[in-house]
């Protein structure tokens, strides 16, 4: 419960953080959006979750 809060607060202070980084909220958004996608494909490859393609017969 403690990690879901923690989340939550970074969460909430992301517009904070970018104000204090100096960029644009659109490059922060795309890296933000970059970075989470690769961590989630990663994350689904190595549980074997990523298929290539349909699993139903046509």
């Amino acid at each position: 419960m403690g990690r879901l809060f923690f989340g939550a607060v970074c969460i909430g202070f992301s517009a904070v953080f970018v104000k204090l980084a100096g960029v644009a909220p659109s490059v922060s958004a795309f890296c933000r959006l970059g970075i989470g996608g690769v961590a989630l494909a990663l994350g689904g490859i190595s549980l074997g979750s990523v298929h290539s393609g349909p699993d139903r017969p046509t």
